[in-house]
């Protein structure tokens, strides 16, 4: 009980301070760790979903001076809303772990997705993931926000087994060269993206004619 209150403290935390207005993006890339760690100790459902709710309320009360909100209900229900939604996926994560073993990490990345797709109509996408890079999203114009989630949190996925496989070595090279890859991924799609400079000079050339 202990060892879980201070896992889904320190996902708050971090998904917090990596959130406006404190933007240390950094904690972006790790923030979801402890909570996974929680939620792999967890067996029954519903436990799982009262986790999530109370690291979601920590979540959500480390944002709140970057909200506007007219009146405390209205904040008070956007929180609560906002602890429901990783309540959402954290009894998803143990039902997919219970049901497939090792093989729920290929679908927890989009499970993650999908509940912060659900969040962004329902009026609390102020705790999105994608919030806490959106630079890679104007370096790579036209990638949705919800592919920035997604890269984030196969980054995280990539840490948790890094750190889970400290004693089994012959996984770790593979790991490393993982998050070298994802970590290149905006580098790459930001040099796509940019036109070059041959375009560039024709397209002055049209301009001065």
């Amino acid at each position: 009980m202990k060892r879980n209150l201070i896992w889904s403290l320190l996902t708050g935390v971090l998904f917090g301070l990596a959130l406006p207005p404190w933007g240390l993006g950094f904690f972006a890339y790790w923030c979801l760790v402890p909570l996974w760690a929680l939620l792999e100790r967890t067996e029954d459902v519903s436990e799982a979903l009262a986790w999530g709710l109370l690291t979601g309320l920590f979540v959500s009360f480390g944002t709140v001076p970057a909200l506007g909100f007219a009146g405390l209900p209205d904040l008070l229900l956007s929180v609560v809303l906002s602890g429901l939604y990783f309540g959402l996926y954290a009894a998803a994560h143990v039902f997919l772990r219970r049901r497939l073993g090792a093989a729920a990490w290929a679908l927890l990345p989009l499970v993650w997705v999908g509940v912060e797709f659900l969040r962004t109509f329902s009026g609390v996408a102020w705790t999105n993931l994608a919030l806490t890079h959106m630079h890679v999203v104007t370096l790579a114009k036209g990638i949705p926000p919800l592919v920035v989630t997604l890269w984030l949190v196969l980054i995280n996925v990539v840490v948790y087994q890094i750190l889970m496989s400290i004693r089994h070595r012959a996984r770790l090279p593979y790991l490393l060269a993982a998050i070298l890859l994802l970590f290149l991924v905006p580098f790459c799609l930001n040099r796509c993206s940019t036109p070059k400079e041959r375009d560039l000079d024709d397209g002055l050339h049209v301009a001065r004619f």
